[in-house]
């Protein structure tokens, strides 16, 4: 076939573009993908071998998708049910064509990307769809350890062009949280698709975001994408802080007292663990007058005390599943437990140091006159 070559032909997966790539990395570890073609950057092949009974997806796969850093989701065009051989070639053209349209241009430049755009075409074998969804392996908008599943009947287009509401189903440490009540794919087929997403995400070595369709009797993987932006969530919490910080701060106060107080919280938590980033706004911040604490801050603490980090969602007060996390020592923990030991052996006469230092100061206090009315400010200072 003319300027197409099958994507296990390739040299290198990097010749397909990013999903491209991302695509041959599913195959090559045994996950069932559409049969796709790959259209080099810059040319026209000739499509007249192809087979004119089926239907085709004619997909972007440039150099800058489905990155770590930016993946450009639904920046470029892509073209599903294509069937004649000129309207194959006519969708190449065009998807080639979106590397030059504004709303790339809108994104790369938001993105701070200087790199230039190569466009690489994927050519697949149309999978027909009775139910199309995404899935992604840890919730894209709170960071939280939970798969999240959205599908819609039909073809998964439906969700950018006709705005339609997808089902959702959310997995917490392996029960559903969350699921619609009258599902458009059976329940044993959803359970796949969670598990198999896991699977997928812990061979992929990050949160991964992927797309698949439900054919009626298999699953098939379409695409894969590194999960961005989830690492700087901030994700806050009053679960814990109601209990020490109870009712109602008002600014004046929050603005005196509270930053005193995280400052000695880190002056404890750095004596105890060790040099941390920890800074003193970090730790909490006031929404509607009450104080919440920044759970991704304790997360960071976890791990400099080698438990796994989302132990926390436990203290969140989240639903529980069956595979709860446990909050298990690691090795990095028992190296830490002289210095913990240690540091509970100081804190356990606190109580005495303190009654110590209240003597102290009390009897430097009764060394100053009763009557400062006659003392100059140099004096009083």
């Amino acid at each position: 076939m003319g300027g197409l070559t099958r994507l296990e032909e390739l040299d290198s997966p990097s010749a397909a573009g990013g999903k491209g790539a991302s695509l041959a990395w599913l195959a090559a570890h045994g996950y069932r993908t559409p049969p796709t073609l790959v259209v080099p950057p810059g040319t026209s092949p000739d499509v007249s071998d192809l087979d004119p009974a089926k239907r085709y997806a004619v997909r972007s796969s440039a150099n800058v998708e489905d990155g770590s850093v930016a993946s450009y989701a639904g920046q470029f065009l892509t073209v599903l049910d294509v069937t004649s051989h000129e309207r194959i070639a006519e969708a190449i053209a065009a998807v080639q064509a979106s590397v030059a349209s504004p709303e790339v241009s809108s994104y790369a430049a938001h993105m701070h990307e200087g790199t230039e755009i190569v466009m690489t075409v994927l050519v697949q074998e149309m999978i027909t769809p009775k139910v199309s969804g995404v899935v992604f392996t840890r919730n894209p908008i709170t960071g939280l350890n939970e798969v999240v599943i959205e599908a819609v009947a039909g073809r998964g287009d439906q969700l950018v062009e006709d705005g339609v509401t997808p089902q959702r189903w959310v997995r917490r440490w392996g029960g559903w949280s969350t699921e619609p009540a009258v599902p458009v794919i059976p329940d044993e087929v959803v359970t796949v698709i969670a598990a198999e997403a896991a699977e997928i995400a812990a061979e992929y070595g990050r949160p991964a975001d992927l797309e698949w369709v439900w054919d009626g009797s298999e699953v098939w993987w379409v695409q894969i994408r590194p999960i961005t932006g989830i690492d700087d969530i901030a994700l806050y919490s009053n679960r814990i802080s109601k209990e020490v910080m109870p009712g109602l701060i008002k600014p004046l106060v929050w603005s005196v007292n509270v930053p005193v107080v995280n400052r000695a919280w880190i002056q404890l938590f750095t004596e105890a663990i060790g040099s941390n980033d920890l800074e003193s706004d970090d730790l909490a911040k006031p929404f509607a007058y009450r104080s919440y604490f920044n759970m991704g801050a304790i997360g960071d603490i976890f791990e400099l005390l080698g438990m796994p980090r989302d132990s926390l969602e436990v203290l969140l007060g989240l639903p529980e599943g069956p595979d709860k996390p446990k909050f298990k020592p690691s090795a990095t923990t028992f190296r830490k437990t002289p210095r913990l030991l240690a540091f509970a052996a100081r804190k356990s006469g606190y109580g005495k140091d303190t009654d110590k230092l209240l003597g102290k100061l009390r009897q430097e206090y009764r060394a100053y006159d009763s009557d400062l009315s006659d003392k100059s400010d140099g004096e009083l200072i």
